[in-house]
């Protein structure tokens, strides 16, 4: 790819966390996908996907860049690639798993267009990148369209969100410019969340010297024995830390039904070599997440409370 073709390989502009959904004229709404954020360097044969971290990731995606190749421009892409299931509901676990097409649906959908044929968009609005994007856009199944709704129905998008169990919506200001690499309250994520009622069995230190825990290991009731369903590391304050600690009784077995090793590395979290010990499964607390794995254990966990 030509060195003057692009001025750099632009890091995603980032969404920060908002608190509820809301109707608002001035601003627009899209799908939350649970997926991976995907920028996609278009030129003739020479095609570029970079992750958010800017790793490449187009042999991994080589159906993607085929069929970008179709495309006559010469632009940077923004969007999000996912697998979706037969309700067109993304997983995040299938996408760590595609390796190819016998793997699951790949989609890419694409909401931003950063650059197009010889022409930055940076500064333009939001409003007006959408725009030239439905009007230059490739046909084709896999590469789709991030449709957008109005800015007077985020409400109701939230509703039908949490309706089909998606990960959330973002909403985003009509006139708002593209600042890679920035975080902006110009554009809002605002996530959908599950509760749940989980038995604390143990806990997780960094020394056997600390005087509080690092993370709580919680369980489920399967039939009549207790299976592990992960860390919860969020959501505590000083005083829950001290109620906590005060309130957990320690004992010498695993009180699961299969013995686990919390230190373990999983497809969200490094390895970690903290002190685990046990306690009696005698205390419930709330949890809230997003979702749970393939693997079983909760994801994006967040202490809540105890259950009285």
């Amino acid at each position: 790819m030509p060195k003057d073709t692009f001025p750099e390989h632009y890091r995603p502009m980032l969404a920060t966390i908002g608190k509820q959904p809301f109707n608002n004229k001035d601003w627009l709404h899209e799908v939350k996908w649970d997926g991976y954020r995907l920028m996609a360097y278009v030129e003739k044969n020479n095609i570029q996907l970079r992750t958010r971290k800017n790793n490449v990731y187009t042999n991994r995606f080589q159906v993607l860049a085929h069929e970008l190749k179709k495309w006559k421009h010469t632009a940077v892409l923004d969007g999000e690639v996912v697998v979706i299931d037969e309700h067109g509901i993304s997983h995040f676990n299938s996408l760590e798993n595609w390796y190819s097409p016998n793997d699951g649906i790949l989609k890419y959908y694409v909401f931003d267009i950063l650059y197009l044929d010889g022409k930055s968009l940076l500064t333009l609005p939001l409003i007006e990148r959408k725009s030239l994007l439905k009007k230059n856009f490739p046909k084709s199944e896999i590469i789709c369209h991030n449709d957008y709704f109005d800015g007077m129905q985020g409400i109701d998008l939230y509703e039908k969100a949490n309706q089909f169990k998606l990960e959330g919506i973002i909403s985003k200001k009509k006139d708002s410019e593209y600042f890679p690499g920035a975080r902006t309250n110009e554009w809002l994520k605002i996530k959908i969340t599950q509760l749940a009622e989980v038995f604390i069995v143990g806990f997780t230190k960094r020394t056997p010297e600390s005087t509080s825990f690092r993370n709580l290991i919680v369980a489920i009731k399967d039939g009549k024995q207790l299976r592990y369903i992960g860390l919860i590391g969020t959501g505590f304050t000083e005083r829950v830390y001290k109620e906590l600690t005060g309130k957990l009784k320690v004992v010498i077995k695993c009180p699961l039904q299969k013995e686990i090793d919390p230190n373990r590395a999983t497809r969200f979290r490094k390895a970690t070599a903290d002190i685990v010990v046990w306690v009696k499964p005698d205390m419930k607390c709330f949890v809230q997440y997003s979702e749970i794995t393939n693997d079983g254990v909760l994801r994006h966990p967040s202490y809540k409370g105890l259950v009285q």
